[in-house]
């Protein structure tokens, strides 16, 4: 499912199945066009950052939005997190790193993070 179709549903009102549905069709990891380039100033000549396919194998819930070119947390997209990561999305590429730091960090998207890998296993 693409992260825009998950952003029009309300992940909170669909069933159990459906979001076993979702996790087993996995997170979307598409090619995605971010780029940003900073200008020369007297500190530093001028580069150039785009967005690395690699980063899916980095971090297991990152999944990005090939419509809008921006880039969600997976888990956050099903139960609900961050206005960042789960409703707008993340466009600038600048501390990208710390960006995931933080978010993993949250205590929504760990208790997201932890019912994700629940969700479809039986319950005691």
């Amino acid at each position: 499912m693409k992260v825009s179709e998950l952003k029009r549903c309300d992940c909170n009102s669909l069933s159990l199945a459906q979001k076993i549905e979702i996790k087993d069709g996995g997170r979307p990891m598409p090619s995605v066009n971010i780029l940003e380039i900073q200008p020369a100033c007297k500190s530093h000549r001028p580069y150039m950052r785009t967005f690395d396919l690699g980063w899916y194998e980095k971090v297991y819930w990152l999944c990005a939005c090939e419509d809008e070119h921006r880039l969600y947390c997976f888990v956050c997209l099903l139960f609900g997190g961050s206005d960042c990561w789960s409703k707008e999305g993340v466009y600038h590429l600048k501390q990208l790193v710390s960006k995931i730091n933080k978010h993993e960090k949250s205590t929504k998207h760990q208790h997201n993070a932890i019912s994700f890998q629940l969700l479809g296993t039986c319950s005691i």
